[in-house]
């Protein structure tokens, strides 16, 4: 059975390495996106959309996300804006968004 979402979303795995006090360390979490159109995908260099915003509009959801003391961090606009301001993120989010795209588009 196919199931014609209204609002459409893939959860992706987002790998990062990163710096540590231990120096740098291979790190992942999982995003939840709203599917962006191909008409919203393709306009994006014409109407001069950033990754950042790009990502903004279209992340509903991180999974996997811990504080200092190993707790859970759970998703809210908050947590992503809070993510946002590291120079890698928008590229790392949009990076996997597109890559999970292009995986969904080949099984089909």
């Amino acid at each position: 059975m196919f199931i014609l979402s209204k609002t459409p979303r893939i959860k992706v795995s987002v790998d990062l390495v990163v710096s540590t006090e231990n120096g740098k360390e291979d790190v992942s979490f999982k995003a939840v996106f709203k599917v962006p159109t191909d008409e919203y995908l393709e306009s994006m260099e014409e109407k001069k959309v950033t990754l950042r915003e790009a990502v903004t509009q279209h992340l509903v959801g991180l999974e996997d996300i811990m504080d200092d003391d190993n707790k859970p961090i759970p998703y809210s606009p908050a947590l992503r804006d809070q993510l946002m301001v590291r120079p890698f993120m928008a590229s790392a989010l949009f990076g996997s968004l597109m890559e999970g795209l292009r995986i969904e588009r080949a099984k089909n």
